[in-house]
């Protein structure tokens, strides 16, 4: 299920992803704050803290995060194995989604 209008964490502690995919549940359970996501996406912007939160995710037991520069075209997937410089090129698939880095891009028309 995806997430667009919700908080990754708990009250008080947390940030808010562009996107989170999470695995399908009760809309009931899920309210402004969840504690977790299979996969969250950050879009970068100007001057935003899309970066600084990748550790934030991680620790959150998210299993991929998605970074997507639009002015860089570049897309990285971090995981808890690639913390801090991501996987890039051809190689680097999802886990999770079962898609490759090159296929998203390509999608995108990068």
């Amino acid at each position: 299920m995806a997430l667009t209008e919700s908080d990754l964490g708990v009250e008080d502690d947390f940030h808010a992803p562009d996107l989170g995919l999470v695995r399908q549940q009760d809309e009931a359970d899920l309210g402004l704050h969840v504690p977790t996501a299979e996969v969250v996406v950050e879009i970068v912007s100007p001057d935003d803290a899309s970066r600084a939160k990748i550790p934030f995710h991680l620790g959150r037991g998210v299993r991929e995060v998605w970074l997507v520069d639009p002015a860089e075209r570049v897309l990285t997937v971090h995981t808890p194995d690639h913390p801090d410089a991501g996987a890039t090129g051809r190689s680097a698939r999802s886990a999770v989604l079962g898609l490759d880095v090159e296929e998203v891009t390509r999608r995108l028309g990068w």
